[in-house]
C-alpha cells in the first residue's frame, strides 16, 4: 500500500523571503475574494431594491390620480368633510371602498393620499390618514421641490417620483400631470399621489445589515481558509530551502574532511626529506582525493536524477532485477556471502524506466555489499502485483541492526548510522538518497526495514514498490 505523507499546513514558514511570499498570497487571494462576496452583495441587494421599487411603483399605478373632489382643501377655503365618520353607505368593492356619495377610496386608503394642485393653486388633498394641513401641505411642497430640482439639474430626467420622509416615515410620490382642454383654454391640473412605503425601505434595510454581517463573516472566513492554506502551500517550499541549506552544510563537512587531510599531507611532504615518509603522505592525499571524487561523483549523480525526467517504456521488471544481480554476484561470491535471487515463472511487465530504476537497484545491491559481513546473506526477490499490492523488488541483507531512528533517516543525504554505516566503508551517505530520489521520480515508492536476530545482528530490508 502506497502511503502519501503531507506537510504541517499551520505552521508558518520560518524564513523571512518565504513570509513576504505567503503574505503577499493572502492580500492578492482575501482582496480578490472580498471583491467577488461584495460585487455578490451588491447584485443580490440591488435585484431586491428593484424588484421592492417595482411594486412600489405598481401600487403607486394602482392609486388613481385626481380622485379628491372637495375632500379636504388648502388655503382654508373649504375644510374636508371627515368620512371615517360616515356609518351610511360604505360598500366593500374590488379594488377599492365606495362611500357614499360614490366617492371611491383606493385600497391603500390607510397608507396612501392623493393632492391635486388646482390651476388656482387651491390644493385638494383626498386622504384618510390623520395629519395636519400643514404637514400635507409640506409634502406636496417637497414632491414637487425635488421633481423641479431635478428637471434643472438633468433636462433630460423623466422620474416624476421618488422617496421622501414624512412624519419621520419614508413614503414614495408620483406626479402626474392632467391636461383637460375646454372650447375656450386648456387647463392644467398636477396630482401628486404619496404612498407609505416604511415597511418595503424597512425590509430593505435589513437586507442589507444582513448582507453586510454575512460579507464580514464570508471575508473572516476567507481570510483563515486562506491563511491555512497559503501556509500550506508553503510549506513545501520551506521543506526543500531547508533541505538545501542542509544538503550544503553536510556536504561543506563531508568535504572539510578530506581536505584537511590532503593539506595537512602536502605540508608534510613539502617539510620533509625522508622518501618513505613523502611516499606515505602522497598515497594519503592520493586516498583522500579517491574519496572527494567519489563524493563529488555521487552528488552528481543525485542532481542528474533530479532534473533528469524519466522516460517510460515496457519492460521485464524480473528481467530488469537480473541484470543489475548478475553485476554483484562475483563481489559477493569472494566475500563468502550466501546470495539468492528469486522470480516469478511468469515475465513482470511494468512501464517505467528501466535505466533509473537500475540505478535505484544497484545501489539497493551496493549497500548490501558493504554491509554484509563474511558469511552473511544477501536475497533479492522480484513480486508480482497481487489486490493492492504493486510489483515490488525486495532486497535483503545480514547486517547490523537499525533502531527505528535509523530508518526514519537513513534515505537522508549524507545521514549514516552510528555503527555499520561510517566512512570507513567507502561510505558518504549519499547512496540511498539517490535510491530515494529516482524511485519517487518513477512515482514509486521505497521503504526500509530492519529484523533483529536472536543471535545478533538483524535482517535488513530494502523495499521497492512500482
Amino acid at each position: 500500500m502506497r502511503r502519501l505523507f503531507f506537510a504541517d499546513g499551520g505552521r508558518q514558514p520560518s524564513d523571512p523571503s518565504l513570509k513576504k511570499l505567503r503574505n503577499r498570497l493572502l492580500y492578492i487571494n482575501i482582496i480578490s475574494l472580498a471583491i467577488v462576496v461584495v460585487l455578490s452583495m451588491l447584485i443580490v441587494y440591488f435585484a431586491t431594491f428593484t424588484r421592492v421599487q417595482n411594486e412600489i411603483d405598481e401600487r403607486l399605478r394602482e392609486i388613481p390620480p385626481g380622485v379628491a373632489e372637495n375632500i379636504r382643501l388648502w388655503h382654508g377655503i373649504q375644510d374636508a368633510t371627515n368620512l371615517l365618520g360616515q356609518d351610511d353607505g360604505v360598500v366593500s368593492v374590488d379594488g377599492g371602498v365606495i362611500v357614499g356619495g360614490g366617492v371611491n377610496f383606493p385600497v391603500d386608503y390607510d397608507k396612501s393620499f392623493v393632492a391635486n394642485v388646482l390651476p388656482d393653486g387651491q390644493i385638494t388633498v383626498f386622504s384618510l390618514i390623520e395629519m395636519s394641513d400643514w404637514e400635507y401641505f409640506g409634502s406636496v411642497q417637497m414632491a414637487l421641490a425635488g421633481v423641479h430640482a431635478r428637471k434643472s439639474l438633468f433636462a433630460e430626467d423623466k422620474m416624476q417620483g421618488g422617496p421622501l420622509l414624512i412624519r419621520g416615515e419614508t413614503w414614495n410620490y408620483k406626479v402626474v400631470t392632467a391636461i383637460s382642454e375646454g372650447s375656450d383654454s386648456t387647463e392644467y391640473q398636477t396630482s401628486v399621489v404619496f404612498l407609505n412605503t416604511a415597511e418595503e425601505h424597512a425590509r430593505l434595510r435589513g437586507l442589507a445589515l444582513s448582507l453586510l454581517v454575512i460579507g464580514l463573516s464570508a471575508v473572516a472566513v476567507i481570510l483563515f481558509i486562506s491563511y491555512f492554506v497559503a501556509n500550506r502551500a508553503m510549506a513545501p517550499v520551506q521543506a526543500s530551502m531547508d533541505r538545501q541549506r542542509r544538503f550544503v552544510a553536510d556536504a561543506s563537512h563531508e568535504l572539510k574532511t578530506p581536505l584537511a587531510v590532503i593539506s595537512m599531507n602536502a605540508e608534510a611532504a613539502k617539510g620533509s626529506c625522508d622518501a618513505d615518509e613523502i611516499a606515505g603522505n602522497l598515497a594519503n592525499i592520493e586516498a583522500e582525493t579517491a574519496r572527494m571524487d567519489g563524493l563529488v561523483r555521487n552528488l552528481l549523480s543525485l542532481a542528474k536524477e533530479e532534473e533528469t525526467k524519466p522516460v517510460a517504456t515496457s519492460f521485464d521488471l524480473s528481467a530488469c532485477a537480473e541484470d543489475e544481480t548478475g553485476r554483484v554476484e562475483a563481489i559477493l561470491f569472494e566475500k563468502g556471502i550466501d546470495f539468492v535471487f528469486q522470480k516469478p515463472a511468469a515475465p513482470i511487465i511494468v512501464k517505467s524506466d528501466p535505466k533509473k530504476l537500475k540505478t535505484a537497484i544497484a545501489v539497493l545491491l551496493e549497500n548490501a555489499v558493504k554491509y554484509t559481513p563474511a558469511g552473511g546473506r544477501v536475497e533479492v526477490s522480484v513480486v508480482s502485483a497481487s489486490g493492492k499490492t504493486h510489483p515490488q523488488i525486495i532486497v535483503e541483507n545480514t547486517g547490523a541492526y537499525l533502531s527505528p531512528e535509523d530508518l526514519s533517516r537513513i534515505f537522508d543525504r549524507f545521514y549514516r548510522a552510528d555503527k555499520s554505516h561510517n566512512s570507513n566503508t567507502g561510505g558518504h551517505g549519499i547512496g540511498l538518497a539517490i535510491a530515494k530520489e529516482t524511485v519517487q521520480g518513477l512515482g514509486g515508492q521505497i521503504e526500509a526495514a530492519s529484523k533483529p536476530l536472536v543471535g545478533g545482528g538483524a535482517v535488513n530490508k530494502f523495499v521497492i514498490s512500482l
